[in-house]
């Protein structure tokens, strides 16, 4: 199943939000680093995005209100069949919105790859789009922190959450 961000306490002004597009696919939660802005038709003034490097400055997360995606077989592509955001996908090409973090901005993600124990921080490592659990947070390219465990309904399913707070990006070493 794909990842539900959930924007608790967060920023939401223009500086904020940025529309960026992938050459693969992604999903809300996912870190990108933002690059050159597009000017082809189809994507013009969407920034072209990558997977963050340790040198990036400018990351944010997929987060978009979409609703889900499903391909056949055949390659056609169907909106709305399902109201599940666990199906929400974006597939390559496909313009999208990048929440940028600020200090102390709350979250909540489903989807957190590794071990939840003994870790106090869900981290974004360079060269990777996907959260990691972390112990001490010191080589992610964004840091948050773990502030709790709560559930949110999604149907009738009740699907658990991680808790986060946004406490920065770690200064890259000289």
């Amino acid at each position: 199943m794909a990842n539900i961000l959930i924007l608790r306490s967060a920023s939401s002004g223009d500086p904020d939000v940025k529309t960026g597009v992938a050459e693969i696919e992604l999903e809300n939660g996912h870190a990108v680093a933002l690059g050159e802005v597009s000017t082809s038709r189809e994507t013009r003034n969407a920034f072209k995005v990558a997977a963050p490097t340790a040198d990036d400055n400018k990351i944010g997360l997929v987060y978009n209100a979409d609703l889900p995606v499903l391909k056949d077989a055949q390659g056609n592509i169907y909106k709305g069949i399902s109201s599940d955001p666990r199906s929400i996908t974006f597939p390559a090409g496909t313009i999208f919105n990048i929440y940028m973090p600020s200090k102390y901005d709350e979250i909540a993600m489903t989807e957190i790859k590794g071990t939840a124990e003994n870790a106090k921080y869900v981290i974004y490592k360079a060269g990777e789009t996907t959260p990691t659990y972390s112990a001490d947070g010191t080589d992610g390219v964004l840091v948050f922190e773990i502030t709790g465990k709560k559930y949110v309904s999604v149907g009738s399913d009740r699907v658990p959450t991680v808790e986060l707070m946004f406490v920065g990006v770690p200064k890259v070493q000289a």
